[in-house]
């Protein structure tokens, strides 16, 4: 639909692809962090966040709240400009909403919570989320199969009926 845009990852073991889908576009960037990169920036990221196996990250999270540079925000702002390239930003202003495909341990990753702008002050952090709707799918092909089950549900019955009975049932004979 012209209002989506669908970002569809590959993640390779040393590199990563991306497939940018619109209703008038496609196209296929190399990005370069590789499985096991992703996988250590999310780890990190997701304890940073106080969502990760080990969390103790909401305390650290409001420890650095006075400080200058908050190691969330910095991964969080990498992680943006790793997996979201200035090409493809500039396609992110024009949908309303854009449906993220993730492979391996971008499953993992809060595009929502991905930093769009690097602040020095804690109060002026700006995140994806405020840029754009998101939705996850897990393959591609999936928005169509969703979208033609809802049409299904929707359509009425070409001839709709209502009817009422009062069945007379013949009584058992016994011997």
């Amino acid at each position: 639909r012209p209002d989506e845009l669908m970002l569809v990852y590959g993640v390779m073991e040393d590199s990563t692809a991306l497939w940018l889908i619109g209703q008038n576009t496609f196209q296929m960037f190399k990005l370069s962090p590789s499985e096991s990169v992703l996988e250590e920036q999310i780890a990190q990221l997701r304890d940073l966040m106080g969502t990760g196996d080990k969390t103790r990250g909401a305390k650290i999270r409001r420890r650095n709240k006075q400080r200058k540079q908050d190691p969330f925000v910095q991964a969080s702002y990498h992680l943006y400009n790793e997996l979201l390239p200035a090409k493809v930003r500039s396609f992110l202003a024009a949908p309303y909403t854009v449906y993220v495909v993730p492979t391996g341990p971008l499953y993992t990753l809060p595009f929502e919570a991905l930093v769009t702008k690097s602040h020095n002050n804690y109060n002026d952090i700006h995140y994806l989320i405020e840029d754009v709707p998101i939705a996850y799918l897990s393959s591609a092909s999936l928005l169509k199969t969703l979208r033609q089950a809802q049409q299904r549900r929707q359509k009425t019955a070409p001839y709709p009926l209502l009817a009422f009975a009062n069945p007379v049932y013949q009584a058992e004979q016994t011997s």
